[in-house]
């Protein structure tokens, strides 16, 4: 049996919210802790958004302060670049870059607004399992038509009971929407 400080503290096979769509961008890295461990999020120009480990191989200097281009981090210490599967593809004034140069990739997947990270086997990652807050995803027609829902209800048909309103008020008006 293993001392209790030893026990692992987080279930590392699941998916994890690292961020909004929005604080992911194209523009400059993303660092966040995920589950006590650094993570660095940016977007590629596909879109696709990518999780590293949040320290460059060499010196351990933080890859969301690393400039951002083509696809590729480039470490602010040394210059070491990376590109969006963790390997280390420039290393300034060499010319053999070592296989074990590299940072560890997460599986990522954006949906419902949110940023998902799988911190734990990459072969078992299945977005399948991201849990599904769809109503997230927010489109102003899905608005528009629960707004026109809304006013077409009769807040006494429905059996709402409305304190101190005229019987001619639908249920938004009621609500103060």
């Amino acid at each position: 049996m293993r001392p209790l400080d030893r026990l692992p503290m987080f279930m590392r096979n699941a998916w994890y919210v690292a961020a909004w769509d929005h604080e992911v961008t194209g523009e400059r890295p993303f660092g966040r802790v995920l589950l006590g461990e650094p993570v660095v999020l940016y977007r590629m120009k596909s879109g696709e958004v990518v999780a590293l480990e949040d320290r460059c191989c060499h010196r351990h200097y933080p890859l969301h302060k690393a400039t951002h281009a083509d696809d590729r981090l480039e470490c602010a210490y040394h210059g070491f670049t990376y590109d969006c599967t963790g390997k280390c593809v420039r290393i300034p004034g060499q010319a053999t870059i070592p296989d074990t140069a590299r940072v560890k990739r997460y599986p990522a997947v954006e949906r419902h607004r949110w940023i998902w990270v799988w911190m734990g086997d990459p072969a078992l990652a299945d977005p399948a399992e991201i849990v599904d807050f769809h109503w997230l995803d927010g489109s102003t027609a899905r608005r528009r038509e629960r707004r026109r829902r809304a006013d077409s209800v009769d807040p006494h048909a429905a059996g709402a009971y409305c304190r101190g309103t005229a019987c001619g008020e639908t249920a938004r008006s009621v609500a103060g929407v």
